[in-house]
Parts: C-alpha cells; structure tokens; sequence
C-alpha cells in the first residue's frame, strides 16, 4: 500500500469545549427529528458519529447554552444539506437538489416560509431565521443573508466542478472553498451570541477581514489534507488543486498546503495583535472591544477543536453517501491527474446559466476558472458545453467547416427530441441565415448580404445620423427640465439611436420602431415565457415578411429593398432565407448597439479620469473599443456543434454536441489582458478583442456599430458636460439575457446643457 505522510497541522490557538456539549448534541438531534431532517437510520448515525453538539461547543466554550444550541442547530442544517447535496449525486435527481437550493436562497432573500412548506429542509430553515433574525442590526441581518446565500450558491459551483471534472484555478478555489463553507454564516452567529457589534466599518478593515477568512482557509485546508483518503479524486481540494496547476505531486502539495496554512496562521496571529488599534481608530469604547476580542478568540477555539476532530477520524464528508475510501492506500495511489480527461457526464450538475442575482460578467468568470470549457444548463434543461477563454474561443472560431457546424441538423439532443420543442431559443437555432449555415451556403449568404450591406451604404447615413442624435438630445434635455430632474437615458438615448438607425436603414415606418424594439427584447430575454417568444418571433417574422413585399412594390433607398432584389434576381435569396437575414440584421444590429452605448456611458460615469482623457484627447474610437472588449454585448452566442469528436484546450467534446462562444469569458480573461482584464482603460493600446467576432465570422454590421457609438458618445458628453449617475453605478439594473448584455437603466442628472441645438435648414 503506498502511503503519503500527512504533517503535524496542530495549530498553536488555546481551544476548550463548552461544560454542557452533550446536552446540546442531543438538543440539536431533537430539533433535526422534530423537522424530519434525518431521512434515514444511516444518516441519523452518521449524524451521532460526527457529533456536530460536540464540536460545535468548542466555538463558544463560554458561551450561554441557548446561543451555542442556535449555532449547533444551524450547523446541523448545513450538515443535512451536505447530505441531500451528495444523495443527489449519487442518486442522480440532481435537478430536485437545484430546486431545493432555489427555495432556500428565496428564503434567505426573505421570501415566504409558507411559499416554501413541502419539504423539510426549508422548513427547518424557515424556524432558524425566525429564531435568529428578530432583533439584530440591519447590517449583521444582511451580512448574514450574503453569507448565506454564499454557501448555497457555492454547493452548486462545487457540484458543477465536480460533475465537469475540471480542476479550479488556485484562486478560484481559495475563493469557492472560503464561500461555499459553512464558516463564515456561522462567524456572524458567533457575533450575534458574544453580543459583538461588529460595524461594517470594521467588519471591513483588513485585520478583521484577515481573521475572518483566515479562520475559513485555515479551517478548509486543515480539512483537505485530512479528507484525502476519502475524497482523493475530488477537484474541491487545494492539495488536488496545487498538484494538478504546478505539478507538485501529492507529498509536495501537500507541503504546500501545510505552508499555506502556516502563513494563514501567522497572519491571523498579527491581525488579531492589531485589532486593538483598528478599534481605537474607529472610536469603539473599550467596553464594545471586549465581545469583539471574544469572537477572536472563539475562532481559534474552533480552528483548533475542528483540527482534532479531523485529525482523529472524524471526516465532515464521511457524512454523505460517496462511496468509502480506497483500501489500497492512506491519501491516494499517485499525483492528482485532471479527470477531465475522462468525458464529462453532462446530465450531472453542469454549470446553471442565468444565475439568479449573479451578474453576467461575473458568471462568466467563475465558469473560466473552472476551465476553458465547462458544461452548462440553459434554461428548459438543454445542455450544452461554454468555451470561456480568449484562447479557446479563438480555437473554435477558427475551426468552423473543419469540425464545427452551425446547422441545426447536426445537434444530436434536437435529432433524438431531447430539446424540447417549445425550447424558448429554437428560434434563433432554426433559422435560415447565415448564422445557422455551413461552408458553401454561409459563403453565399454572407456575400449576397455585404453586397447590400455596404460601407457606402453606411456612411451615407452619417450626416442623417448625427442630426438625429441632436434631436434625441433636445428631448433628453426638454425630459430633464434643463437640468433639475433625473431622466433614464436607456429609453430616451441609448435604445433610440440604434432602433433609429436600424430602422433608417431598414425603410421601416417611424410608428413601428417601438414596437420593433418590444419584439426584439423579448427574443433575448431569459425571464419570460416560451409563449411569448413564439408570439414575439411569429410577430415580427409577420411584419418583416408584409415589410419585403412594400418593398417589392415601392422600392426605396435602404437595406430592404436591397434584399429584396437580391431575392428576386433569379431566386439567389430564397423568401426564407431573405425574412431570416431581416431578423438577423434586425437583432444584432440594434440590439448589440443598445448595449455598446449604454455600457460605454457607464464606463465613462464611473471613470471621470478616461472620460476627460476621450474628450481632450479625442479618443473616443478607445472608449468604443475598450467598451467591447470589457463588456461584449453578444456575451454569449447559440450555438456551433462538434461534427466529429473533437478536444477544445484538451476537453473531449463528442459529436453532435452543442457549443456555446461565450465572448464575455474571452473579454476578460487575463491570459490575454493581463491581471487587469476586468478593468476599463482606454489607454490600454491596441485591443484585438472577439466582440465583432473573428476572421472570415467578423460581424458584417461592425462599421455601423463603430460608427453610431462615435456619433451618439462624443455628441452626448459634449451637449451634458455635468452629466452624472443619479443611483450608485453598481445598482444599474443589467438585461436579463444571458446571450447580450447591459444596462436596462441608466437614472442621470444632466446638468445644465452646454450649448442649445441649432437644426440644419
């Protein structure tokens, strides 16, 4: 049997157990059969043997009884979920545990506990918010719900992570670990029990953030090292983590990981010298620094119990019904090698996308450190795999013929039914444009569309353009009373130069640009229904049909009517194909420039230092490009499918199955930007960034985005010099798509205007 050392983690904190210990575990045993939490003999014996009464009284060894059975009651709730998480694995009703997820993060938003009734779990849950919430401070009540929520989305992450086989990056695990455990919910118990007041002004300063998630990494790691022989594979371990990223071996990752917990404990001992100062500068008494300095040391308490209670046997993952450890060795038989080597199982936790309440850029960041390529589940259940790195993205732009496909016929789950068949997105799947055609007929679609969509026919529309850019400003200035009442510049700017635009190009009448706008952000959208996708694509597939025969009849100057002739000049476009390529047209080229404005405006509001760089300097061809790099507003794009099986950045992808670009991913990936990638910074130089596409794919309608993004930004800068956001920037409300994104409102106050429009004759 090969065997590894594990080294001596005992941690250098005092640590004492509470006098009434086995009264709480049998206290909190109770209250879990009371709730029905228990669902089986197995698990109430698993539950005794781990002891959660016991272990749990080395956190507030001193601490009165009914606070420490709160903290232990709690506890014994995230061991049940540990245990429903993982009964879901292995049983394989992985979508029930999602849902279960679901009503407990309702409940912790403050939903209804009677909206939530049905299982036992978030009627437990629904008891210990009562128990717990009344009477605590705003602040401590939201920390808590965040803290909370934390460790319910982080099960999913892990899960995902788990099921893809991906190994996380350091970072992203130091992060995921710390979020999706149960310390840093039950720290803030800890407070509310020693009667600290932790203001979020010191809750903030970086000692008590130190002892927080110091407590949290030591803990967690200490526990990685400890589980190994029982979850040797598991991608949710540091040790896994160190040896797959730097090839270090399991002994040397595991020295490694003992390092990290060193240096994680000498910061917690120098932190907790320095709190003393912290809370002298932010005036607290020193009566009000005494309960802080008790939940110190209660962290160490329990970082300690809890390196004995690992140490000694007592594996918190012992509890859930993963097959036990290998007999053939003490940790495992060799280093930690990727398993997503082997093919990820798609049906079990991929990746959810929408997350509720996450923003998009920031999903798209955690799914890129999971791997360059992850498993998702859209909305309706349809699976597919996400392509998240420049790199990657790169990689299956350039492999389109070769061995991706964009017709729909080569997606096996819709040959074999398994997209069901109101699937809200088909429409965007099924059509008959370029987007959704292969090799010879995209090469024939895309040249009969450039040849009437045309630079010429473009730039003639320049001077159309920036007149009606002043008119719309006249009205956001007549809107905001000259400047004394805030206005949203979403309906009033950003969504009207782009459906003007279009619509000019497309001849389309003046009363049915609203409407055109309705239709199309209901397509994109994920919160609504399939019913009302289908009536908004029946719709506007109607009107753009009744629009080409106007145009055939009475033709005119624009895009239409171009492609009109197109059609009719021997049949090259077939009636399909030319109501399709409108649709196209219509949604990429209005929607994708709604986002680029109202982002770029966003940007420029929370950087006054650029903005007074793209005025003086005239860069604002920058600000546009540095706006699609950092925020693409096609985040994601539906769908290629692999025509044979196929390895992207070393991740098996069999045929038949169905890959999504996500530009958002490759926007900010630091392995092409650097560690600044999330940033904006239009002195950045030059960006190749993937908005518009890449190669012979780049989007045919980028000169006209360009272009109405450097009329509308300078014109609107100019006219409200004092412009200003009326909300805090990080409250803007973001569409709910997950294919474009950005600001659905923009609340400003524009100041007095800086000159009065004079209309051309």
């Amino acid at each position: 049997m090969e065997t590894y050392e594990i080294p001596d983690l005992r941690l250098p904190f005092a640590t004492s157990a509470h006098p009434q210990a086995q009264l709480v575990q049998e206290m909190t045993e109770r209250w879990c059969r009371a709730h029905g939490l228990l669902r089986s003999p197995e698990v109430a014996a698993k539950f005794r043997a781990l002891g959660y009464g016991r272990v749990m009284s080395t956190l507030c060894p001193h601490a009165p009884l009914a606070g420490l059975a709160l903290i232990t009651d709690w506890n014994s709730l995230f061991f049940i979920t540990d245990d429903q998480q993982n009964n879901a694995i292995v049983t394989g009703r992985t979508e029930l545990y999602e849902d279960l997820v679901a009503r407990m993060r309702a409940l912790v938003a403050g939903g209804d506990p009677a909206a939530h009734l049905g299982h036992p779990l978030p009627a437990a849950l629904g008891d210990l918010l009562r128990r717990t919430l009344p009477g605590q401070r705003p602040a401590w009540v939201s920390r808590f719900r965040r803290d909370l929520d934390l460790w319910l989305t982080g099960h999913l992450t892990e899960n995902a992570y788990r099921a893809s086989g991906t190994v996380p990056g350091v970072a992203a695990y130091i992060a995921l670990r710390r979020d999706a455990s149960t310390v840093l919910p039950t720290l803030d118990l800890v407070e509310s029990v020693e009667g600290a007041t932790v203001t979020d002004a010191l809750y903030r300063t970086p000692d008590y953030q130190t002892l927080v998630t110091g407590t949290a990494d030591i803990m967690c790691w200490i526990n990685d090292i400890h589980s190994l022989h029982m979850e040797g594979d598991d991608p949710i371990n540091l040790v896994t983590v160190l040896d797959h990223h730097h090839r270090l071996g399991v002994p040397g990752a595991i020295e490694a990981v003992a390092a990290r917990i060193a240096a994680r404990v000498q910061d917690h001992l120098a932190a907790a010298e320095a709190l003393p100062s912290t809370m002298d500068r932010l005036g607290m008494t020193a009566a009000a620094q005494v309960p802080v300095m008790r939940c110190v040391r209660d962290q160490r308490s329990w970082a300690a119990g809890m390196e004995n209670w690992d140490r000694t046997g007592t594996i918190r993952f012992a509890a859930s019904e993963r097959p036990g450890p290998r007999q053939d060795r003490l940790v495992r038989a060799g280093p930690a090698r990727p398993t997503h080597h082997r093919r990820p199982i798609m049906t079990v936790v991929p990746f959810s996308l929408p997350v509720a309440d996450e923003p998009l850029p920031r999903t798209h960041a955690r799914f890129r450190e999971a791997g360059p390529v992850v498993p998702v589940r859209l909305p309706g259940g349809v699976h597919a795999w996400a392509v998240t790195t420049y790199a990657a993205v790169r990689e299956v732009l350039s492999g389109d013929d070769k061995v991706f496909g964009k017709h729909s016929s080569h997606w096996a789950a819709l040959r074999d039914s398994t997209v069901p068949p109101d699937w809200p997105l088909l429409p965007l799947v099924l059509g008959e444009h370029m987007l959704a055609r292969d090799g010879a007929q995209h090469r024939r679609l895309r040249g009969l569309l450039s040849k009437a969509f045309t630079r010429a026919r473009v730039e003639a529309l320049r001077p159309w353009m920036e007149e009606m850019t002043e008119t719309l400003l006249d009205r956001v200035v007549a809107e905001s009373d000259g400047g004394r009442a805030p206005v949203d510049l979403v309906p009033l700017f950003t969504e009207q130069v782009p459906m003007a635009v279009i619509c000019e190009l497309f001849g389309v009448p003046g009363p049915w640009r609203a409407t055109l706008r309705g239709w199309t952000r209901t397509l994109v959208a994920h919160d609504v229904t399939s019913e009302q996708i289908q009536a908004a694509v029946q719709e506007l597939m109607a009107y753009l049909g009744r629009l080409a025969e106007e145009k055939r009849h009475k033709p005119g100057d624009d895009l239409t009517t171009a492609l009109v002739r197109a059609h009719d000049d021997q049949d090259r476009l077939s009636a399909g194909e030319l109501v399709d390529s409108l649709f196209l047209l219509l949604i990429a080229g209005h929607e994708t420039t709604v986002h680029l404005l109202g982002d770029a405006v966003v940007n420029l509001l929370a950087h006054p230092r650029q903005l007074g760089l793209a005025r003086t300097g005239d860069l604002w061809q920058d600000v546009i490009e540095e706006t699609m790099r950092l925020r693409p507003p096609i985040a994601a794009a539906i769908f290629r499918y692999a025509l044979r099986p196929v390895e992207i950045a070393g991740v098996p992808i069999a045929a038949g199955d169905a890959v999504m670009v996500c530009y958002g991913g490759a926007a900010t990936d630091p392995a092409r930007y650097g560690p600044d990638a999330g940033e904006f910074d239009i002195t950045r130089g030059k960006v190749d960034h993937l908005a518009f596409g890449h190669g012979v794919h780049t989007c045919l309608g980028a000169p006209l985005a360009r272009m109405e993004a450097g009329v509308a930004l300078p014109r609107l800068f100019a006219r409200l010099p004092r412009l200003r956001a009326a909300i805090p920037l990080d409250e803007i409300p973001y569409s709910p798509s997950f294919l474009t994104y950005g600001p659905q409102s923009i609340p400003v106050h524009t100041g007095t205007p800086a000159f009065q429009h004079t209309r051309r004759k």
